[in-house]
């Protein structure tokens, strides 16, 4: 499980739940709202950090679900001088809750993979590259094309991961369009287009490789996936790269500071007792047959 406050992975049994009326009260003492989640929603929505917190908190607070929260972030809401969250779990949520919202929250996982050091490094970068107009000159071709690859490639595998969630997911009836609308904020963000830091040349570029990702990896194994990760890449980049690939690719699958392992099973609980509202207002006409007909082909 992952706290839903930091991302920081709960152990089983541990952490506590806090209701979404006592953390609506926290938002609005200024707890809440991760500096991480700022960072992923600035980068992802292409916004400042006060717009970015603006909206994080905006969505959080229409949440009708419980909050599971990580043992720091217990001690940072009994320091507010509040009561300590109480480990027992909760009665079955009646309220409806917004899809959207949830979606918007499984986007960040695809963001995430992107922006998350760990998933550069055991690749064997020093970390995610941050790369300005001027470095850029100073960069081979050859490295920026590698990074290019493994930035898209870490992306598609997130995406995966969430399609075959929703693919596999009996309890949850809503799996075409939450896909769809999980991919449109990966392209469109909120008002500012996100597809170019991905480096698609266009918008229908970048809808149609993240579809074809969805048709290779289909919806297996994470194992499954990872040795398809490795073969849709390693033709790619250098020879003298394969072995820290092999490494990297065997890393991103099974360790566990790595993301991937853990998106399933924080879908499955999230989404585990909420009553949901499908709210999804899609603004691609587009993009729900498209998602149709990958779940249909597979």
């Amino acid at each position: 499980m992952i706290c839903d406050v930091c991302n920081t992975r709960v152990p089983e049994g541990d952490g506590a739940r806090i209701s979404p009326e006592r953390f609506r009260q926290l938002l609005n003492r200024g707890w809440g709202v991760h500096e991480s989640n700022i960072t992923l929603m600035a980068a992802d929505a292409r916004v400042s950090r006060e717009q970015a917190r603006a909206m994080l908190k905006a969505q959080y607070l229409k949440s009708q679900t419980d909050w599971l929260l990580c043992q720091t972030c217990i001690d940072e809401v009994n320091q507010l001088g509040t009561t300590t969250p109480s480990k027992a779990q909760p009665s079955p949520n009646q309220r409806l809750t917004s899809l959207d919202a949830t979606a918007l929250s499984a986007s960040q996982f695809v963001t995430k993979s992107v922006l998350d050091d760990f998933h550069w490094q055991v690749f064997g970068f020093p970390g995610r590259p941050k790369r300005g107009a001027i470095s850029r000159v100073f960069v081979s071709s050859q490295r920026l094309a590698t990074e290019g690859i493994l930035k898209t490639e870490l992306a598609y595998l997130a995406l995966t991961e969430i399609a075959t969630w929703a693919f596999g997911a009996s309890h949850f009836p809503f799996r075409d369009v939450f896909v769809a609308r999980v991919l449109e904020i990966c392209l469109d963000g909120f008002g500012t287009p996100v597809w170019p830091a991905y480096g698609f040349h266009s918008r229908r570029d970048g809808l149609g490789n993240f579809r074809y990702a969805l048709l290779t990896y289909g919806f297996g194994s994470l194992e499954d996936h990872g040795r398809i990760f490795l073969s849709r890449t390693l033709p790619s980049i250098p020879k003298d790269a394969h072995p820290n690939w092999l490494i990297g690719a065997a890393r991103l699958i099974a360790d566990q500071q790595s993301m991937y392992p853990h998106i399933r099973a924080s879908l499955t609980e999230a989404t585990s007792r909420p009553t949901y509202d499908n709210d999804i207002e899609l603004a691609d006409p587009e993009l729900l047959p498209l998602i149709k007909s990958v779940f249909d082909d597979l």
